[in-house]
């Protein structure tokens, strides 16, 4: 079953529910497990963190609580220094990893994926080593791996203290257009994952706009703007995409849109709070959209949106679109475990 949401401020509140969490960030290396050791090569500085199956599922985030900003660092790397300032403007993921650390190493897939995916479109992917070797390892380890985004050596973890206690490895930071810190995971990120994070960010805008359409008792569904979606999901709202599998495939969705045919659309599913508004996005020429904010207003929801035009709308408006999500399964949950913000 899905998380719930609760209708608070955007940045009031950075809690990351996430498939991988983390035991004992924060705290003494010797309580974790053996798989967080320290290393027996390059004696780098942080451990590594658990594998994800077995891992708490809330990572704590009590220093996230207020976005913080970013403070400028310059690196080394393979192909030239990577300085935070110049991407200014641009969404930045920081790995923080290690050559020895096999959990960083295979995380690196999802990170790959989403720099080809969304280089072009303002995201900056860089992976920045731990090893105390520095430059000189992380060469000899490029020899043998091939890795599509920027990666640096901070060989004295001058930067990794810049962003907390980074004890575990990998650690992903994410800093958004204006500088800021805005999420810090401990562990794994998967494709999905990292897009559930990257979502939000990748659409927001300089000024929020200052009214939006107010859903009044007895009415049917509202058309919003597909401009305008962010500054509800923002406050909390779920966004859903009721489309069918076919045309989810053909393609694709918005990238933090919770994918849900009509067919499979369950009131548990929905956020158990009534006044959380709920978004539908479908196809301008397909009714089915209509049909399930028609069945979330019988249900008792007292804000319901349609997105005007569908995703041909939305893609129009230049907005982002990602590849399909994993399909719900008999063995699986309705709806997969995602970020919550907000």
């Amino acid at each position: 079953m899905r998380a719930r949401l609760g209708s608070l401020p955007f940045l009031a509140i950075l809690a990351v529910l996430v498939a991988a969490g983390c035991a004992g960030c924060g705290g003494d290396a010797s309580t974790n497990s053996e798989e967080a050791s320290l290393p027996d090569e390059d004696g780098a500085h942080g451990v590594a963190a658990e594998s994800p199956d077995s891992l708490a599922t809330v990572l704590p985030t009590d220093e996230l609580a207020e976005a913080a900003p970013a403070h400028d660092f310059s690196l080394p790397g393979l192909v030239g220094e990577f300085t935070l300032s110049d991407h200014q403007g641009e969404v930045v993921v920081l790995n923080f990893w290690a050559t020895w650390n096999e959990l960083s190493v295979e995380g690196m897939d999802a990170l790959n994926k989403v720099h080809t995916e969304l280089g072009a479109d303002g995201i900056a992917v860089v992976g920045i080593a731990q090893d105390e070797g520095g430059l000189d390892v992380l060469m000899d380890w490029a020899e043998e791996h091939t890795v599509a985004y920027p990666l640096v050596a901070d060989a004295s973890q001058v930067v990794a203290g810049q962003f907390g206690e980074i004890e575990l490895l990998p650690t992903t930071v994410i800093i958004d257009r204006e500088g800021l810190i805005r999420e810090q995971h401990t562990g794994i990120l998967t494709h999905d994952e990292l897009l559930d994070l990257l979502g939000p960010i990748l659409i927001e805008e300089d000024e929020p706009l200052s009214a939006l359409p107010e859903s009044q008792e007895g009415e049917g569904p509202l058309p919003l703007s597909p401009i305008d979606v962010h500054v509800l999901v923002g406050e909390g709202a779920m966004f859903v995409d009721v489309r069918s599998l076919g045309e989810i495939e053909a393609t694709g969705t918005a990238l933090y849109a919770e994918h849900l045919p009509l067919q499979a659309l369950a009131l548990q599913d929905l956020p158990a709070n009534f006044a959380v508004p709920i978004i539908f996005l479908g196809d301008a020429n397909d009714d089915t959209v209509n049909q399930a904010a028609e069945q979330a207003l019988d249900w008792g929801y007292a804000s319901v949106y349609v997105v005007e035009g569908g995703l041909t709308a939305w893609q129009a408006a230049g907005l982002p679109v990602g590849p399909l999500a994993p399909i719900p399964t008999d063995e699986q949950p309705l709806v997969r475990a995602r970020t919550v913000i907000g």
